[in-house]
């Protein structure tokens, strides 16, 4: 076998897949999640700690485009800070100059709009409070898409997640009567209904596709395109979605893209009235192509989203117990519930077809809060790390 045959045969993908996945870039500190009351020595251990771990693996900071996902376990009982704040107080701490503080700059990376994938998580009432941060070179995790789309069209196996049927749900909770089930019935149909925002590895693929080696010949492409156009819109704008539109490209568009936002939201609330009100923790997943003249950085752009959606939707940090527990549980110690969240989002940057507007696209989905695990990174590596299998 020589090296082409290898490297196309499922032994040789499994390797350079490997390869690719002891590329990540993997951080983790000790330290309270905190925005800009953040002490000038919590700031300086993180910074040089940051620094030290790319020394320590002899790396050098990310020049390309990059994924990158930042989770945060909180222990303090107090209410934490809203987490599109933190993400933004640490993508400054990874990159910025900050004289008050050190010397360092470009720690991680040059500009935090080399980011094209951003995922965000909160771990509430942890045991040790910390921070983690992977990052990994776009191309590479665009490579690791392509695998998986090797992987679902080979092995049949590979099947598309459950998608739930939520009549029969609605149908029970109108007729329900007792105040407890109907509560609990509420609950479970926006589970449920959460779920249904689930991206799938076929969605992701459809993303991606434009992007794949296999694709880079320019006549496919220009002919690929027509049929992205005719399938990926139904995908990313579908009953389950909101459609923000264009971004606020234009310069003082910013209070108008906010209105809009708003009234989207309003939109949104006013169809799905079981969403109301929300008694189940929520997280988002916002899809955004870029306009023609500029982009967003994208920590930016759920610091538009996150604070209507949660003024708006005010959804809950946890669990949410029926109003008349106590008198069918007399005993029962309600828990503490913080200051209503976004207990995780993921911003994904989907490439410009021709069909995209100038102003760009973006519109997002309101996904299950406590699935943290539901993101796009997590779920390419989730059926990559199968190829053994089938070796």
């Amino acid at each position: 076998m020589d090296r082409t045959e290898y490297i196309h045969s499922i032994k040789g993908r499994n390797h350079e897949w490997f390869k690719r996945f002891a590329k990540v870039f993997r951080f983790s500190i000790e330290q309270e999640p905190k925005t800009k009351v953040i002490s000038k020595s919590e700031a300086i251990n993180f910074r040089s700690s940051l620094l030290s771990k790319l020394r320590e693996e002899k790396r050098r900071r990310f020049q390309s485009n990059i994924i990158l996902k930042i989770d945060f376990f909180l222990s303090q009982s107090n209410d934490p800070p809203a987490l599109q704040n933190l993400v933004k107080n640490y993508l400054d701490l990874m990159h910025k100059e900050m004289p008050g503080i050190d010397e360092l700059s470009k720690i991680l990376f040059n500009d935090d709009d080399q980011i094209k994938i951003l995922i965000a998580n909160y771990h509430l009432n942890s045991d040790k409070p910390k921070i983690e941060i992977q990052a990994f070179n776009l191309n590479m995790f665009i490579q690791d898409i392509e695998l998986a789309s090797f992987i679902q069209t080979n092995f049949s196996d590979e099947e598309e997640p459950f998608r739930y049927d939520l009549t029969d749900d609605l149908e029970q909770y109108v007729d329900e009567k007792d105040l407890w089930y109907k509560s609990h019935r509420k609950q479970q149909i926006q589970s449920d209904y959460f779920e249904l925002n689930k991206l799938s590895v076929s969605q992701i693929i459809l993303m991606y596709q434009v992007s794949f080696d296999r694709h880079r010949n320019h006549d496919f492409l220009k002919s690929f395109q027509k049929i992205l156009n005719l399938n990926i819109e139904p995908i990313m704008f579908s009953v389950g979605s909101i459609n923000i539109g264009e971004s606020p490209y234009k310069s003082g568009s910013g209070n108008d893209f906010k209105k809009n936002i708003r009234t989207k939201i309003d939109d949104f609330k006013r169809k799905f009235p079981i969403l109301v009100p929300l008694m189940h923790p929520i997280g988002i997943t916002v899809f955004y192509t870029p306009s023609e003249l500029n982009s967003m950085d994208l920590d930016n752009l759920v610091r538009y989203i996150a604070p209507i959606l949660t003024e708006i939707l005010d959804p809950p940090s946890g669990y949410v117990y029926p109003q008349n527990i106590l008198e069918i549980i007399p005993d029962f110690k309600l828990p503490k519930n913080l200051k209503n969240k976004i207990l995780n989002y993921q911003v994904i940057t989907r490439p410009r077809l021709e069909s995209t507007p100038v102003g760009g696209q973006i519109s997002f989905m309101i996904t299950n809060g406590n699935s943290y695990w539901d993101n796009i990174w997590d779920t390419v590596n989730s059926l990559n790390f199968k190829l053994d299998n089938y070796d």
